[in-house]
């Protein structure tokens, strides 16, 4: 009979998740996602195609998630096309509902980009 491949004593979080080690990993990983976003969409309108679609929405989505997780993060600096896409989406209403920006901070950082 095989072994269970996993260990069976699960380690606690907490202590795997402390120190600067463990936060610049979670950076790297961050950026290298914000990266791949700004690349795929380079200097269109919408994530794919020439249409408003899901990918638009789940991106948006993603961006006001770092925003709301992230404030002190200034992700906009670096990945300008993503900012301007952050703020077109957010001009429509059916978005501002579904993605929750009803936080002020949330909101001030969008008027700026």
């Amino acid at each position: 009979m095989p072994q269970w491949p996993y260990p069976t004593k699960i380690e606690n979080p907490k202590k795997t998740r402390k120190g600067p080690d463990f936060y610049a990993k979670q950076q790297k990983k961050i950026d290298a996602g914000l990266a791949t976003m700004e690349k795929d969409l380079s200097d269109e309108e919408f994530c794919y195609g020439n249409t408003f679609t899901l990918v638009d929405i789940a991106c948006g989505c993603a961006l006001v998630c770092v925003d709301i997780r992230l404030p002190k993060m200034d992700w906009r600096k670096n990945f300008p096309a993503l900012a301007l896409h952050l703020a077109r989406m957010a001009k429509r209403h059916s978005f501002c509902i579904l993605s929750g920006i009803r936080d002020p901070a949330v909101q001030a950082r969008l008027q700026k980009s």
